[in-house]
């Protein structure tokens, strides 16, 4: 499947904590879309991060795509590019310590 956009807008204020996802496939919004965090313990190392979490998407007509799957060939590039962000984070505060 190609063409599906996805925009997140997350509020992180004291009253809620929430996730409001927009799908679109070409320029048609999919209003009754769903989007649901899973675990991917397969064991096939399809998700790109190290808790093996995809997202499902389940388009108006009960179509279900995995956000990895329209990730496609730039998932290496993003699970090397999330290895060497954790390694930075880990420096970073190798480096505090030491300071």
């Amino acid at each position: 499947m190609t063409n599906v956009n996805i925009t997140l807008n997350r509020t992180n204020d004291q009253k809620t904590d929430s996730t409001i996802h927009k799908i679109y496939v070409g320029v048609v919004l999919q209003k009754s879309a769903a989007v649901t965090e899973i675990i991917d313990d397969s064991g096939e190392g399809s998700s790109f991060c190290k808790k093996e979490k995809d997202l499902e998407i389940t388009l108006n007509d009960d179509t279900v795509i995995k956000l990895s799957e329209l990730i496609g060939d730039a998932r290496e590039t993003m699970r090397e590019l999330y290895d060497t962000l954790l390694d930075v984070y880990f420096a970073k505060h190798v480096v505090n310590r030491l300071a």
